[in-house]
């Protein structure tokens, strides 16, 4: 919970801000201090000091760049000719060593499973409401298309791991007895 107050009493004027809820991210910015200076100084007719005006421009141009990026990635991803597989399950012109593949997979886990799981699960606690609530706001909305976007991310991957594997040729054994 947050309030401020604001009293001129040259002016007989008061101006008091309650907040039912509040989150971290309100807390951090000094939101209902913010709004309860700048209404107190429009009632005296000046204009509203310190505020945070840009923020939200900028966060709308970030959250673009963020989700352009992502989204090109996958485009990418998705136009990029698939390797086929060897035998031993690595594609064929792969000559990365195991740790490095082990690092990567472990990345991609990471970024594809476990941030969107994190977005989902820990946001709303943050902020200090439901996904009923940030489904409806600017940040929530720029938040579940990145979790949306890393999760098609991951399964674009997946499928075409899925489809290389598949695409190798099937060892038999007669080119096993040739070896």
């Amino acid at each position: 919970m947050a309030s401020m107050a604001v009293l001129v009493p040259s002016s007989d004027l008061g101006v008091v801000i309650l907040m039912n809820g509040t989150s971290t991210l309100y807390e951090t910015l000094h939101k209902p201090d913010t709004i309860g200076l700048a209404a107190t100084a429009l009632l005296l007719g000046q204009d509203p000091p310190g505020t945070i005006g840009l923020l939200y421009p900028a966060f709308a141009g970030l959250a673009a760049i963020v989700i352009a990026l992502i989204g090109f990635g996958i485009g990418r991803l998705v136009r990029r000719p698939i390797a086929v597989a060897s035998s031993a399950g690595t594609p064929a012109t792969s000559a990365e060593p195991r740790w490095r593949r082990a690092a990567r997979y472990a990345y991609r886990g990471y970024v594809d499973v476990v941030v969107p799981i994190a977005i989902v699960l820990l946001v709303p606690a943050y902020f200090a409401t439901d996904w009923s609530v940030m489904a409806r706001i600017d940040i929530g909305q720029v938040l579940l298309a990145i979790a949306a976007l890393r999760v098609l991310d991951g399964v674009v991957r997946v499928g075409r791991l899925g489809i290389a594997r598949h695409r190798r040729p099937k060892t038999t054994a007669a080119a096993l007895a040739a070896t």
